[in-house]
């Protein structure tokens, strides 16, 4: 396994390629030096249409994991971003259409409607399947996968609001946990889709809920840099200064990766600047400490 590319999808190891990374580890380290470019996008559509012609095909789960990174990237990347990789990418656009298109076709044809395949559903924010699903005797909570989670958390993953305001009309509970105990607005806040936290807030999420580690949505935006979620949360009435089983509290990490605004826009919300760590540091020791000679001003 890459720990790159590990660290780089937050940690998370449900979300690691494991079968392109074992047969194609070149492509993951291309992957990695492009990563946070719309570079990454550009490689990855090269990769998955062969524009060419001529070139053999990926093994199926490898092309799996090839297009689900591509979701994954396309969900966690700025709106700037997106539109600095549109017009690279625009050539792609007919053959993303017919794929999809295709893979539409096959899911209606598939005969087993299973936990797994609602989950996937909606990851990739297809209420149409889901529904179907539905309609063949599943519950809209029902838990799937290694990392036991529902379909409302699939679809609060992926930043899919359309999805995730479906889901919570057909009785989806925002409260359920998941093997990491995570919930719904945990993978929201990590996602940064500010319209999937405020529908959730709307039906009763817990807005300070903590998971195994001990965070809470507001944790999981500040580690995934999603300063519009932060303040979302802020505003929301999030708890600036709960710490986890580690006693960070959300400025202890972003101090620690080095993220000089998060810290800048978590302090001016009054963040204490006092609270010792397991380790025993505070935030602003962590920042003297820091190779990024910027952080200790901020203080």
């Amino acid at each position: 396994m890459n720990d790159n590319l590990l660290h780089l999808l937050g940690g998370d190891e449900a979300q690691y390629p494991h079968a392109l990374g074992e047969k194609y580890p070149r492509i993951i380290e291309r992957l990695v030096s492009l990563w946070g470019t719309p570079d990454v996008l550009v490689y990855l559509n090269g990769l998955i249409f062969d524009q060419r012609g001529g070139r053999e095909g990926f093994p199926e789960d490898a092309a799996k994991d090839l297009f689900h990174l591509n979701d994954w990237i396309r969900s966690h990347m700025t709106e700037a971003m997106k539109q600095q990789a549109a017009g690279r990418l625009s050539h792609f656009d007919d053959v993303w259409e017919t794929a999809e298109m295709l893979q539409g076709e096959k899911r209606s044809n598939e005969v087993a409607m299973l936990p797994e395949t609602l989950l996937e559903a909606g990851q990739r924010g297809d209420i149409e399947a889901i529904r179907k699903h539905l309609d063949a005797g599943l519950g809209i909570n029902n838990i799937a996968g290694p990392n036991e989670q529902t379909v409302l958390h699939g679809a609060c993953g992926y930043g899919h609001a359309h999805c995730v305001e479906s889901i919570l009309r057909l009785g989806g509970q925002v409260g359920s946990k998941d093997a990491a105990g995570r919930s719904p607005l945990h993978l929201a806040a990590q996602a940064g889709s500010a319209d999937s936290i405020e529908l959730l807030l709307a039906a009763g999420a817990d807005i300070n809920t903590v998971d195994k580690e001990g965070q809470t949505p507001l944790h999981h935006a500040v580690q995934s840099g999603k300063m519009r979620s932060v303040v979302q949360l802020l505003e929301a009435g999030a708890a600036l200064n709960v710490q986890d089983v580690r006693q960070n509290a959300p400025l202890h990490l972003a101090v620690l990766a080095k993220q000089s605004r998060m810290v800048e826009l978590l302090l001016s919300y009054g963040a204490e600047r006092t609270l010792v760590n397991a380790d025993g540091h505070t935030p602003l020791e962590l920042a003297l400490m820091s190779s990024d000679t910027r952080l200790p001003g901020l203080f």
